[in-house]
């Protein structure tokens, strides 16, 4: 069943979950799957990638606020700001990557490490490589960093008056990001 709240704003409460969804989907576009088989290869392809993922921040405060719910509006906040948090390092952890690179292109990036396994960057840029891992788990949102839906404190944190589709985009959204981070 899918249902509105009362005192909801029903236009921001109905987006919300599309614009995680689209966000996270928008960010495959850029990632290669194969030699060949990639959405768009673009020059930014990273800094895209990036602000893609920064994107679900603002579904994920929509979704806080439109439900007219205090349990909501924390769990919104709390989820906010542990993506911003962790989309720091991440970033970060990437800019050792762009000097040994010299591309921001992912399929570049990866065309770069073909050959003998002496080519990965995981291997040239460990403590970059372990940041980014830590950093992604975080933000995919996975354990021990699923502090924005602790059962015992706040319920289902942003996503507490969702039902139906509604819910299942935030959760189609979340497995497309641990997707992404794999």
């Amino acid at each position: 069943e899918d249902f509105t709240p009362t005192g909801a704003d029903v236009p921001v409460f109905t987006f919300a979950p599309v614009v995680v969804y689209l966000a996270s989907v928008m960010s495959l576009l850029v990632i290669p799957f194969a030699p060949g088989l990639f959405g768009v290869d673009m020059n930014i392809a990273l800094l895209y990638f990036f602000a893609m993922g920064g994107l679900t921040v603002v579904g994920l405060l929509m979704a806080g606020w439109s439900s007219f719910n205090k349990y909501s509006l924390l769990g919104g906040l709390r989820s906010a700001a542990q993506v911003i948090s962790y989309e720091i390092p991440l970033t970060l952890s990437v800019v050792g990557l762009l000097i040994l690179a010299g591309t921001m292109s992912i399929n570049q990036i990866v065309l770069n490490q073909a050959g003998w396994f002496t080519n990965w960057y995981v291997f040239q840029q460990p403590l970059g490589a372990l940041i980014f891992f830590i950093a992604a788990t975080a933000e995919a949102n996975r354990t021990p960093f699923d502090l924005t839906e602790a059962d015992s404190e706040i319920v289902a944190g942003f996503a507490t008056e969702y039902s139906g589709m509604r819910f299942g985009f935030f959760f189609f959204a979340e497995y497309v990001n641990v997707f992404i981070v794999s």
